[in-house]
């Protein structure tokens, strides 16, 4: 017989560590409380453009090398592995969900491959390229038709080759 589960609230130390009373926030944040987060946020957008603009460059060069130098490959993979991990948990946060979206198909493709062919190095770079541009235009939102027309054949591409 299966038992229950049993729930224990936190106690009050807890409380104290996670909440600060004089510097931060309450666990039940007042609307003006939820503004100055989401102004915190936008303020740091422009960092955001400016960090995931150095991620791309990174992401370009890792492709050349493993354009260049074939051995390089599984190095490279690690590289693309980590980098779409991170992209893909970033953009929502700062209103780039294609950022993530790109990011999270991209973390698809390379998740379960332990050596990347010619194909897939290609896929690779395309989806560098498609997060290029969402950064370079600013795209914040889903985008549009053709947008989610790149999502979808992302997803045809990962299925196929992934």
């Amino acid at each position: 017989m299966a038992k229950k589960a049993q729930i224990i609230p936190p106690s009050m130390t807890l409380k104290r560590r996670a909440v600060n009373s004089k510097k931060g926030f309450d666990t039940s944040p007042k609307p003006e409380d939820l503004r100055k987060i989401e102004e915190v946020v936008n303020s740091s957008a422009d960092k955001f453009i400016t960090v995931i603009a150095g991620t791309l460059r990174a992401l370009r060069g890792a492709i050349q090398l493993a354009e260049n130098d074939p051995p390089m490959r599984d190095m490279v993979l690690v590289e693309v592995r980590e980098r779409a991990f991170d992209l893909k948990g970033l953009g929502g946060t700062y209103k780039f969900p294609l950022l993530s979206e790109i990011g999270r198909s991209l973390h698809g493709l390379t998740a379960q491959m332990t050596q990347i062919n010619d194909v897939q190095l290609a896929i690779i770079k395309y989806h560098v390229d498609a997060l290029y541009v969402v950064v370079a235009q600013k795209i914040q939102g889903v985008g549009g038709t053709v947008e989610q027309d790149l999502i979808v054949a992302f997803r045809k591409a990962v299925e196929k080759f992934g």
